[in-house]
């Protein structure tokens, strides 16, 4: 079957109960405050940057690297995700009106070129500041250039034309940015722990799940939008299933890891595993917005235990 006559299946099979995504609660707070300062960081999903921008440095607390040289360096992603997330927002306007007109530019409390313009800079200055950083943090310099060019790049491109032209490449653009993160220690040379990359797997194959669930969330705006992202190609049915697969498959691995690395480390996915899988239990009544709501949580909690272990517990 054609592109264009999935689609149009799609369409058809579409009912009128289309539901508008629920308002997160802080951004309701923020939607009734008149700051554009405030306006600028939902869009750019401060929480959300920051963590991504973590990634990067659990390799080098895995790694010894001391944590006041470390911040910059944070920063310097933070910035480059804060562009990824404007541009993100600047490109998917159309879509967020009808899904979610509670977001800074739907709403009103943002100019789409303002925040294109914003993402442009971002992105720029993000990767130059993750190039000026790397010297402080003992990464190789071509390897660590490479990797943040390489990851604004696929961000921007992502939310121009592969989030919605390309179903089955789309949304592992979004992991693949995130390994490249993760991997970066490896890549400049630093002798990394083989724990640090052993968990890996965990983080990116749960997160391309959620990312799916998002696109399903989002599935009746696209047709609108004629995008042509993952559940609309290739159905409900398989997006579930292969977001249950995926999210199966890191609570499997981290199990794995639980019981077989020694003195106890392996217990600090233990949060990941109970919030993925009450995301499961939801999965499998069909309550996507919950099952991906609980994703959420499950991702935060294993970066924030990678941290503490690899910050704090193997200093």
């Amino acid at each position: 079957m054609s592109t264009k006559s999935r689609v149009s299946l799609e369409k058809t099979n579409s009912t009128n109960s289309h539901l508008q995504v629920e308002e997160p609660f802080f951004a309701s707070i923020l939607r009734k405050t008149s700051s554009k300062t405030l306006a600028v960081l939902q869009a750019g999903r401060l929480h959300n940057s920051l963590s991504l921008a973590s990634v990067g440095i659990i390799g080098l607390f895995a790694s010894n690297v001391l944590l006041p040289s470390i911040l910059p360096y944070l920063l310097a992603w933070t910035v480059l995700f804060l562009g990824i997330y404007f541009i993100n927002d600047y490109f998917d306007c159309s879509i967020d009106t009808i899904n979610k007109p509670w977001k800074p530019i739907p709403s009103g409390r943002l100019q789409a070129d303002t925040l294109y313009h914003l993402g442009i800079l971002f992105l720029i200055g993000g990767a130059l500041l993750v190039i000026i950083t790397l010297d402080s943090v003992g990464l190789n310099l071509t390897a660590g250039s490479v990797a943040a060019i390489t990851s604004a790049y696929l961000g921007f491109e992502y939310s121009r034309w592969i989030k919605k032209d390309s179903p089955l490449f789309g949304d592992t653009i979004i992991s693949l940015t995130v390994a490249i993160c993760f991997l970066l220690p490896w890549i400049a040379g630093i002798n990394v722990n083989t724990d640090y990359l052993f968990s890996l797997p965990i983080f990116t194959i749960a997160l391309l799940g959620r990312e799916y669930l998002k696109d399903l969330e989002d599935r009746d705006a696209d047709i609108k939008g004629s995008r042509i992202t993952f559940p609309i190609h290739y159905g409900t049915y398989t997006t579930i299933t292969t977001a249950a697969i995926l999210v199966a498959g890191s609570i499997i691995w981290s199990l794995y890891l639980i019981f077989s690395i020694p003195n106890q480390g392996g217990l600090r996915f233990i949060p990941f595993v109970l919030f993925s899988i009450i995301s499961l239990i939801f999965l499998q009544k069909n309550d996507i917005a919950r099952a991906q709501g609980w994703l959420k949580p499950a991702l935060m909690f294993h970066l924030l235990a990678e941290l503490i272990y690899w910050g704090y517990y193997c200093e």
